[in-house]
């Protein structure tokens, strides 16, 4: 069984659970993908729900980000875990990832 996933909650809002890690987020990163592919130009991903994560965990939000500039839409994180959130001000990456 997995231990992460992509969940749609509603239209344009989306939940990322379990782990982000190396092990995991190349699995994940697809499911990113096809989300932001069915989005109509917004689109929210909440974090509330990974468990743990490493710095392959920023890749992923710099990929997904990446690809949602790529086609044109707005992509937001919420509820960034405090692990993460540090990742992310470590590296300086909170303008680029809005947060």
């Amino acid at each position: 069984m997995r231990n992460q996933q992509i969940e749609k909650r509603k239209i344009g809002e989306y939940g990322v659970i379990g782990d982000l890690t190396f092990d995991s987020v190349v699995a994940v990163e697809k499911e990113g993908f096809d989300a932001i592919g069915e989005s109509d130009g917004q689109l929210e991903l909440n974090l509330a729900e990974v468990k743990l994560c490493s710095s392959a965990a920023l890749a992923l939000l710099l990929s997904w980000k990446r690809l949602a500039q790529k086609q044109e839409k707005v992509l937001q994180f919420k509820d960034i875990p405090p692990v993460l959130l540090a990742l992310i001000e470590g590296a300086e990456l909170q303008a680029i990832l809005g947060v």
